[in-house]
């Protein structure tokens, strides 16, 4: 079965009456509470990183901005240049602390 009916399934037994947005896939794709709170607080700290600060707006709010913004410039290569760059320079500060 594909993710995404998958993924529909868990939202929509948990009452959710949502589209399947990244935030949401992001959300229901780790298994633990205890790891999804791990990865939003990575995720938040990636976007207050890059300078991704939308005033008065949540974490899911921001994510679905970001992969719109992303999606919608992804047919320029330097835009995928530089989101690597900002994701490498990301890992490189944060992930592989000593």
């Amino acid at each position: 079965m594909p993710i995404n009916d998958v993924l529909t399934k868990i939202i929509s037994k948990e009452g959710h009456n949502k589209e399947l947005t990244p935030y949401l896939i992001f959300k229901y794709a780790i298994k633990t509470d205890i790891s999804r709170k791990y990865y939003e607080r990575r995720l938040k700290k990636f976007f207050d990183f890059i300078d991704f600060e939308i005033a008065g707006k949540d974490i899911e709010f921001r994510c679905n901005e970001f992969v719109f913004i992303v999606r919608k410039k992804s047919c320029i290569s330097s835009h995928n240049q530089y989101l690597f760059l900002l994701l490498e320079s990301f890992v490189r500060r944060y992930m592989f602390v000593l």
